[in-house]
C-alpha cells in the first residue's frame, strides 16, 4: 500500500472524527473587544470545505509556522507580508517564535479576525474561493508549542526572468542587482533545535536548486530528522546529478511552475526557460514523486496570456498524478486578471467553465475542486469590478502630479522629524535607501506609494538605523510602485 494511499485514508478518518466532534458555533462564540470576526455563516461554510474537517480556528499558521522571507524578515505565511513578526539576525529564531508580535497575531486568529495583515485570505474567503485561501494548509498537525512547518525564501538567485515576476524574486530581472543577504551558516545552525520537531519544510526562490544555503539546510534536515516532508517549488529547469543525489536522501515533494502547455507562450512567460527541457524534467519529477509516494504539484499563475490555458493545464496535471494549485497574480497590473473589466472576466469564466475535466482519480477530483474554486474567484472579481471599476493597466502620471506628490510627502516627512535630534541622519538614510534600491532607475514613482503609508511607520523603519533593512524595504515599495504607475509618454504641459 503506497504512502499516498495511507495518507488519504488517514486524512479521511481524521476528517470524519473532526466532523463528528464538531467545532464551537461561531454564532455563540465570545469575541474580544475591538476585533472584527468573519461572518458566522461564512465560517461554517469554510469549515465544511476544509479537507481535514472543521477546526476551531480559521487558521493555524501563526501557531505552527515560521516563514523566512528575503532580508531576514520572519512572517506567519507568504500571504501576510505586512505583519513582520521578527527579523534575523537582529533577533534569534527562538526569541521571534516566543515574541509578542507572534502572540498578537494569534489573538486576532483566536477571534476569527483576519485583519492583522491577513486580508488576502480574508478576501478569498469572502469570495468563497476556499481553495485559493491557504488557511487549510496548516490544519494537518496538532499544535505542540514548536513550529511544525517552516518555509524558506532566503535568496532570489534564479535563471529565469519571468514576465510575471520582478527583481525582488529573480536576479535575472533588470540587471541582476546584488543585495546583501543576512542568511548564512549561522542561520542554519539556529535551525538545529527546531528541526527535530518539524513535520514539513518548504523551499522557494528564486530557483531553489541554484541556492547553496538550501543544500546546507537540506543536509541538516535529512541527517537530524529524515522524516520531514521537504517540498521544493522549482521552475523545472534544473535537474542534474547533484539534484538527483539530493532527492534520494530525504522525503522530497516537488511543485513545478507551469504557465502554459503551448511552447511559444510558455517561453514568453517563463523567459530564459526552454519548454522541452522543462517538460522532460517535469515528467521525471512526477515519476520520482510517484515512486517515492510523495506529493507532486503543478503551479500555474493565471494571467492575461494564459487565462484560456488553465483547463488544459488542470487536465494535464491530473494525467501526471499531480495536484494543481492556482497562484493569484496582483502585479504587474497589465498582466493581472483581477482588475479586468467584468465582461472580459466573464468571457474567461465562460470559456473555462465549459471544459469537461475528468474526476476519476483522487488527484483529478482535487484538481476539479481547485479549478471550480478558481472559477468562483473570477466571478467574485467580476462582481467587485461592477461595483467599483479598477484600472486594468498602470495609472499614467504627469510630471506635475508626481512632482507635487513627492514635494508634499517630503514636506510631511521633514515636518514630522523636526523635533528629532538625529533628523539629518534619518533624512540621509531615507535618500540613501531610495537611491540604493533604485540603482539606475528613476525612483520618484515610489512617492505615490509612500504617500499612502502612515508617516510614523516610515520613521520607525528609518530609526532602526539598519541600511540594508531600510534599503530592502525601499526596494519593495519601489517594485510596488512600478507595478501600479507609469509616466505619461507624451504630455501637453
Amino acid at each position: 500500500m503506497s504512502a499516498n494511499l495511507l495518507e488519504r485514508i488517514g486524512a479521511g478518518i481524521l476528517k470524519t472524527i473532526r466532523t463528528i466532534r464538531g467545532t464551537p458555533d461561531p454564532e455563540k462564540k465570545q469575541y474580544g473587544r475591538g476585533y472584527e470576526p468573519l461572518p458566522a455563516p461564512l465560517i461554517r461554510a469554510f469549515n465544511k470545505q476544509r479537507p481535514l474537517g472543521p477546526r476551531r480556528l480559521l487558521c493555524y499558521a501563526p501557531f505552527k509556522m515560521m516563514y523566512f522571507a528575503f532580508g531576514g524578515e520572519v512572517i506567519a505565511c507568504c500571504h501576510n507580508r505586512r505583519n513582520i513578526l521578527g527579523r534575523y539576525p537582529e533577533q534569534d529564531l527562538m526569541a521571534i517564535w516566543k515574541g509578542s508580535a507572534y502572540e498578537r497575531l494569534r489573538d486576532f486568529i483566536r477571534n476569527d479576525d483576519l485583519g492583522n495583515g491577513c486580508e488576502v485570505c480574508r478576501n478569498l474567503l469572502m469570495s468563497e474561493n476556499f481553495d485559493g485561501a491557504k488557511n487549510a494548509l496548516y490544519d494537518r498537525y496538532e499544535e505542540g508549542g514548536w513550529p511544525l512547518t517552516m518555509e524558506f525564501e532566503l535568496d532570489n538567485r534564479c535563471n529565469c526572468a519571468c514576465i510575471i515576476c520582478n527583481d525582488l524574486f529573480s536576479t535575472q530581472i533588470k540587471g541582476d542587482h546584488e543585495r546583501s543577504n543576512p542568511y548564512d551558516s549561522r542561520f542554519a545552525e539556529q535551525l538545529r533545535p527546531f528541526i527535530p520537531h518539524l513535520k514539513e519544510a518548504k523551499f522557494y526562490g528564486g530557483e531553489p536548486f541554484l541556492i547553496p544555503l538550501y543544500y546546507e539546510i537540506w543536509d541538516l534536515m535529512t541527517s537530524i530528522n529524515p522524516d520531514i516532508r521537504i517540498l521544493v517549488q522549482t521552475n523545472g529547469t534544473i535537474l542534474n546529478d547533484k539534484v538527483r543525489k539530493l532527492l534520494k536522501k530525504g522525503r522530497f515533494s516537488i511543485n513545478v511552475s507551469i504557465d502554459s502547455l503551448d511552447a511559444e507562450r510558455f517561453e514568453v512567460i517563463r523567459k530564459n526557460a526552454d519548454f522541452r527541457t522543462v517538460m522532460e524534467n517535469t515528467k521525471w519529477f512526477a515519476n520520482y514523486c510517484r515512486v517515492s509516494g510523495s506529493h507532486f504539484g503543478i503551479i500555474p499563475t493565471p494571467n492575461r496570456m494564459n487565462g484560456y490555458d488553465l483547463a488544459e493545464i488542470t487536465r494535464w496535471a491530473g494525467e501526471l498524478g499531480g495536484r494543481v494549485y492556482f497562484n493569484t497574480l496582483i502585479t504587474p497590473l497589465e498582466l493581472a486578471l483581477w482588475n479586468l473589466p467584468p465582461p472580459e472576466l466573464r468571457n474567461i469564466h465562460s470559456k473555462l467553465s465549459g471544459a469537461a475535466l475528468p474526476s476519476g482519480t483522487p488527484a483529478e477530483k482535487a484538481n476539479l475542486r481547485h479549478f471550480r474554486d478558481f472559477l468562483k474567484q473570477l466571478q467574485a472579481w467580476a462582481a467587485a469590478n461592477e461595483k467599483m471599476p479598477v484600472s486594468p493597466m498602470k495609472t499614467a502620471l504627469t510630471r506635475q502630479q508626481l512632482s507635487a506628490t513627492k514635494a508634499l510627502f517630503l514636506q510631511r516627512l521633514e515636518h514630522s522629524l523636526r523635533e528629532k535630534p538625529n533628523r539629518e541622519s534619518l533624512m540621509e538614510l531615507f535618500h540613501y535607501s531610495l537611491s540604493a534600491a533604485a540603482g539606475v532607475r528613476n525612483s520618484d514613482l515610489v512617492y505615490m506609494v509612500l504617500d499612502k503609508i502612515p508617516i510614523q511607520e516610515i520613521i520607525a523603519e528609518l530609526e532602526t538605523g539598519n541600511r540594508d533593512r531600510v534599503t530592502l524595504a525601499a526596494a519593495k515599495k519601489l517594485f510596488e510602485s512600478e507595478g501600479l504607475y507609469k509616466m505619461e509618454e507624451s504630455v501637453n504641459e
